[in-house]
This record gives C-alpha cells, structure tokens and sequence, in this order.
C-alpha cells in the first residue's frame, strides 16, 4: 500500500488527483482516513497493521554465523591480549 499525499503545483495550489493519475490508477484507489499510515495492507474492506513474515533459514543462518564471527572474534582477541601479557 502506498498512501498519495498531496502535491503542490508551481502556483502553490494542489494538483488535483485527476491531474496526476490515470483515470484506470485512479479507479484502483481506495479512500481512506488518517489513522492509516504507510506499510498497512488493505484486505479488500480495511486497512490492517502490517505483520513481518518470519525470516528465512538462511536469513538466519546469515544473523547467528555473523553473531558467532564477532563473538569469537572478541574471545580470540582477548586470549591473544592475556598470551602477550603471560610472556612478558
């Protein structure tokens, strides 16, 4: 869903809608009020909070390995550090 606000002309006034659109766009608008806001869906008779699908496996995956590289990479550097400071 996209919501159209309005557009001012080069004379400050607003561009009518039937100035900016396809009369067959146009027939696929709906009207609505200003509790809608953009990312909801329209269902065929109103408007509804959109909710995330999950995430993919590999988007997963892809999340925790680079969780994982940071997390060793903190715990290798800190073993480096205290080995350095053992051989002094």
């Amino acid at each position: 869903m996209e919501i159209i606000e309005p557009m001012l002309g080069d004379d400050r006034n607003e561009v009518p809608i039937e100035g900016r659109f396809t009369g067959e766009f146009r027939q696929s608008l709906v009207q609505c009020d200003d509790n809608v806001v953009a990312g909801m869906v329209y269902d065929g008779t109103s408007f509804l909070e959109c909710i995330e699908p999950p995430k993919s496996a590999t988007a997963v995956l892809a999340e925790n390995t680079a969780t994982r590289n940071v997390v060793l990479a903190q715990a290798c550097g800190d073993c480096s550090a205290a080995r350095r400071n053992r051989y002094r």
